[in-house]
């Protein structure tokens, strides 16, 4: 053991000052026969990313400081394994303990290492960009920070008196596993099958392994049965899995939150772009939407044709919000079983920072999908959306009968029905209107007539009528 690690380690262990020097020498042997310290650092000692031009320092810890201002070492715990109802065997298990003052246990968190692995930082998943260090998929660390439970107090007196007793019992709480207080129970891990195919059979995804840690992410089971059939991840570690497909997790839940609504103006950009196309709806669904704002006030006297009215602005405001969502929403359906790979591909070639940002926000998301990397796996074609702009539109589902075909299907309208319809509506309310104001001004000029006869009376209808 070189005299550096020493020194480390009498640091973070203050015992092994007072102890003999045989007896220190004998720690310190037994320490480096049975426990793999891989990376140490001491007071002032440099702290970098990189060991030599472009190789990355795979145990480089992130500081807020090049200079390191506490000592500390990272000890790797390989093969770690557990058994409930089935032995569970996890990824090799990395210990960060590092000087917490004088009288003080050390600090102590819990690691795993995607870096050793990938050669690369930022592949990983807990979205750390900065150096290869990830959250260990264990039952009792949440957050880097172990549940110790018992352990803490025996952890307590072996760090002031016998450091190697305190690697021993690091090394027993990895593989400790008690039911009653988990974060997660190892028990209900199981492998990933895929969706039934047209003969009843399925196909193994995931390992429960594999599974788990993309659960624990935030993956759900639904995306990861979608997706992963249409990719080849054979040659990928699991950790360059976590960026994309969490991305494609989160555009599966919220398409609808992205688009609903929201492509309106996009398909009337791309379908003008067609120099044949006639725009027959732009103007008259905005009238819609301005009658429907005004809740048909205007109508309520000519109620059957208001209920047609109604039929054709909520149909338009379907098609429109939800119909062109829908309708985009196939085809990104239909690309992810065509070209699923071509897909998982671009995203994985993004940088981690943008997919970060998709992840994290729909805003980035929806950005991500207009991307020149994405859009036509998705979006119509120019003609497309001239086709669909130039059509008839459904009435409102939920119109009732009268606007159904006999085989079920929703009647259709061209916009011409709805100006001709909106015009008698206007010309009908304002005849209904007229004639309630002649019958007002008649009934309020009879009692003027009446009224002429007294004065008091007379003289409160005119404050009444000027105010």
């Amino acid at each position: 053991m070189n005299t550096n690690l020493k020194r480390c380690l009498m640091d973070l262990f203050p015992s092994l000052k007072s102890m003999g020097g045989e007896s220190r020498d004998i720690q310190f042997k037994l320490i480096s026969e049975h426990y793999d310290i891989v990376d140490f650092k001491n007071l002032g000692d440099t702290n970098h990313p990189y060991s030599e031009k472009d190789v990355i320092n795979e145990y480089y810890f992130s500081q807020s400081s090049q200079t390191v201002n506490a000592p500390y070492l990272i000890v790797k715990y390989d093969k770690v394994e557990m058994r409930g109802r089935r032995k569970v065997t996890f990824a090799p298990q990395y210990a960060y303990i590092q000087f917490a003052g004088t009288g003080n246990t050390p600090i102590l968190r819990m690691y795993e290492n995607t870096a050793v692995e990938t050669g690369e930082f930022g592949n990983n998943f807990s979205m750390n960009r900065i150096d290869g260090w990830d959250r260990p998929l264990h039952p009792h660390i949440q957050n880097n920070k172990p549940c110790l439970g018992a352990f803490e107090s025996m952890l307590y007196k072996a760090s002031m008196s016998n450091p190697l007793e305190y690697f021993a019992l690091l090394s027993k709480f990895y593989r400790t596993w008690n039911v009653q207080s988990p974060f997660w129970n190892i028990n209900d891990m199981r492998p990933l099958y895929s969706r039934r195919d047209e003969n009843g059979d399925r196909k193994r995804l995931l390992t429960s392994f594999e599974h788990e840690r993309l659960k624990q992410v935030g993956i759900s089971v639904l995306t990861l049965q979608k997706y992963l059939p249409t990719i080849d991840i054979s040659k990928l570690h699991l950790s360059r899995l976590s960026y994309p497909l969490r991305v494609m997790d989160r555009i599966e839940r919220t398409w609808n939150d992205m688009f609903y609504g929201n492509l309106t103006q996009e398909f009337f950009l791309r379908a003008r772009r067609i120099s044949a196309f006639t725009d027959i709806w732009s103007s008259v669904y905005s009238n819609m939407r301005k009658l429907a704002r005004l809740n048909y006030v205007y109508y309520k006297q000519t109620a059957p044709d208001v209920t047609k009215l109604e039929a054709m602005v909520e149909g338009a405001t379907l098609f429109f919000d939800m119909g062109l969502c829908e309708k985009v929403k196939s085809n990104w359906d239909e690309s992810i079983e065509e070209n699923g790979q071509e897909i998982f591909e671009a995203l994985i070639n993004m940088s981690p920072d943008r997919l970060l940002d998709a992840d994290e926000s729909s805003d980035y998301r929806r950005e991500l999908l207009f991307s020149n990397d994405l859009i036509n796996y998705w979006m119509l074609s120019d003609m497309e959306c001239a086709e669909m702009l130039s059509s008839s539109i459904p009435y409102w589902k939920r119109a009732g009968n009268a606007f159904k075909e006999p085989d079920g299907e929703m009647q259709r309208f061209w916009p011409e029905e709805f100006v001709e319809l909106d015009k008698h509506n206007q010309y009908e309310s304002g005849k209904i209107a007229i004639t309630k104001l002649e019958k007002q001004k008649e009934k309020i000029a009879n009692e003027i007539r009446h009224l002429d006869k007294n004065s008091v009376e007379n003289s409160i209808l005119q404050q009444q009528i000027q105010f």
